[in-house]
């Protein structure tokens, strides 16, 4: 009686675990779904890609710096919130 019982048990876990992966695989493809639409929807400028940027002033640590400075020439924006 001892051995049918075992064997049952086994039987139970082996059909068990595919619905564990299933359930896993479920959950990762929803968290990177939305992961994507909230990256999606964090630009706060409200500005199209391709749209050129407007002109600012900022105070950087070689000076103070207006992006009008540097017009017809290509520039890369950089901001880093560390060390402020």
């Amino acid at each position: 009686m001892g051995k049918k019982s075992k064997k049952k048990t086994n039987k139970r876990k082996v059909r068990i675990m595919p619905w564990i992966i299933v359930v896993i695989a479920v959950l990762f493809i929803a968290l990177a779904v939305l992961q994507g639409k909230s990256e999606r929807s964090t630009n706060i400028s409200g500005l199209e890609a391709g749209t050129p940027a407007p002109d600012f002033n900022l105070t950087s640590t070689e000076g103070d710096l207006s992006l009008s400075d540097y017009k017809g020439k290509n520039v890369v924006l950089y901001f880093y919130e560390g060390n402020s």
